[in-house]
């Protein structure tokens, strides 16, 4: 599971916050309702919540692979300034989260898991504040002293490893896990059978 998040994180090493703020292109219908954008070829679909779209330049694709870059709309928009990135894994990776709840917690409290969620690959920067089960998503609260407070939520949707990760412009900390477990509803959602 490390080597998946630290690809992904790479991946977005070189994306600012304002970067992503500024260059957010609608991903279709208005900016005030959720939305949902089909990736992969249309393999899975990741909803937006309420004020979001996708940053089209932002992210990255692979055959399997793909990394989603979110950020409000617009600056007028009314919509928390944070920028939301959805990591989907490979066919077949959401079997990583059949150990439940308290293996997820063991791995990512040790050294290795750390480092895997710290920017600098430094598991001394992290410090996890909250992990928890919420309904079938594993939700992580994470300090890191170099890039401040994030939310990470961890789900197996459409058989995929999706991690929806929320961190805000200046590493503050508005209600990011409301946010997190809206974006997690809306992709399960808009991956379900009738959504």
């Amino acid at each position: 599971m490390s080597t998946w998040i630290n690809r992904a994180r790479r991946g977005l090493t070189a994306i600012t916050a304002a970067a992503v703020l500024a260059a957010c292109v609608p991903a279709g219908g208005a900016f005030t309702t959720p939305r949902k954008a089909p990736v992969l070829d249309g393999a899975l679909s990741v909803g937006l919540p309420r004020g979001y779209c996708i940053d089209r330049r932002a992210g990255r694709a692979a055959e399997d692979t793909a990394i989603i870059v979110m950020g409000r709309c617009r600056q007028d928009v009314v919509a928390t300034p944070a920028v939301l990135t959805a990591a989907i894994g490979p066919a077949g990776s959401g079997g990583v989260l059949a150990g439940g709840g308290q293996a997820l917690a063991d791995y990512f409290t040790s050294d290795a898991g750390r480092a895997a969620l710290s920017r600098t690959g430094n598991p001394g920067a992290v410090t996890i504040l909250q992990a928890k089960m919420v309904g079938a998503a594993f939700v992580l609260h994470i300090r890191d002293r170099n890039a401040g407070d994030s939310w990470r939520g961890v789900e197996s949707i459409a058989a995929r490893l999706v991690t929806i990760t929320v961190n805000f412009p200046g590493g503050g900390d508005a209600d990011g896990e409301a946010l997190l477990l809206e974006a997690l509803r809306l992709t399960q959602s808009a991956n379900d059978a009738s959504g």
